[in-house]
């Protein structure tokens, strides 16, 4: 929540089998959210800018963390 600064993650990070770095990496990718906001352009909200992916990669292990969000599903089933 931009307004509040509230973080807020799904549930299925709260298993186990999800390694430690994704559900570091996502607690990241959300605080970059809370210091960079949104910015609304031609009418649309623009969270993801490219100062806010330029932070987001200066995570250590961002490849890797995406790599496993991106079969994340596949993990917990």
């Amino acid at each position: 929540n931009f307004f509040w600064g509230i973080l807020c993650l799904s549930r299925i990070l709260n298993d186990s089998r999800v390694p430690e770095l994704a559900v570091r990496f996502v607690l990241y990718h959300e605080m970059v959210h809370i210091k960079h906001g949104a910015k609304i352009k031609n009418s649309k909200l623009m969270s993801h800018t490219p100062e806010f992916k330029a932070d987001e990669q200066r995570f250590e292990g961002y490849e890797e963390a995406e790599k496993i969000l991106s079969r994340i599903r596949d993990i917990v089933k």
